[in-house]
């Protein structure tokens, strides 16, 4: 029977616990460089966004502004048809 405190399995352990350490190390590696790229993405993201509310906020901005003065205008008209008299006479109205 082989002695488990043996010098052959003890280096074979050393071995396998140096390969595992570097795959660890590799995908650790791999894991930071994913997320750097992932990060530099997500920044450029929020930019755009960032950007497009900018560019929402101006137009809703306009809008409101033709909307105050559309409503100006038709209080312009509603007072002017109200100083205007009626077509049809006192009289004729049933």
């Amino acid at each position: 029977m082989i002695d488990p405190m043996s010098p052959v399995i003890q280096y074979g352990f050393a071995g396998l616990s140096v390969v595992l350490l570097s795959i660890l190390v590799w995908m650790v590696k791999s894991f930071l460089a994913e997320i750097k790229e992932s990060r530099a993405a997500y920044i450029a993201v929020a930019k755009e966004t960032t950007e497009a509310f900018s560019n929402h906020t101006e137009a809703l901005h306009d809008i409101k502004a033709e909307v105050n003065r559309s409503a100006g205008l038709l209080t312009d008209v509603r007072d002017r048809l109200l100083e205007r008299p009626c077509i049809i006479g006192a009289g004729d109205s049933k």
